[in-house]
């Protein structure tokens, strides 16, 4: 059984960088709580800065901790580590998101991570993991593109 992977899942959004940014921003999160993939967030200590931490509350799980690893100076980019995995069965946890303008009105979105899993095979962590991201990126598609 192979335990480290990785993956990656991205889209365009027909909306500008600046619609989109304040939505996947490491605070904005919590605008999308209450989606399928989490119920809520707390953060630890309010702001954006390298070593903040916050919690995904899924729903009836165990919360997951993210701390913020580093902030991309193009200002639309970050990456977090997960320091408290919850009912996830990973040992270890980095991702990514970045997010690119595109013309005027138009981004793209890329999130991506590594892991080693503990328990499960990592392709078969893999593919959840793409199922609940891309799942996340339609409803995030569904708010900004009515705009």
């Amino acid at each position: 059984m192979a335990n480290e992977g990785q993956e990656r899942v991205s889209r365009k959004f027909a909306a500008s960088i600046e619609m989109v940014w304040p939505l996947v921003c490491w605070e904005g999160t919590v605008a999308l709580a209450g989606t399928d993939a989490f119920e809520r967030v707390d953060y630890d200590v309010p702001g954006t800065f390298v070593g903040a931490t916050k919690w995904l509350h899924i729903y009836r799980e165990k919360p997951i901790r993210e701390r913020l690893d580093w902030i991309g100076d193009d200002g639309y980019s970050y990456g977090y580590s997960i320091i408290d995995r919850g009912v996830l069965p990973i040992k270890s946890y980095e991702g990514y998101l970045r997010l690119t303008r595109e013309g005027a009105n138009n981004c793209h979105i890329e999130i991506g991570n590594r892991f080693v899993t503990d328990g499960v095979d990592a392709q078969e962590f893999g593919q959840a993991w793409q199922q609940m991201e891309r799942q996340l990126l339609e409803q995030l598609a569904e708010i900004v593109e009515k705009k």
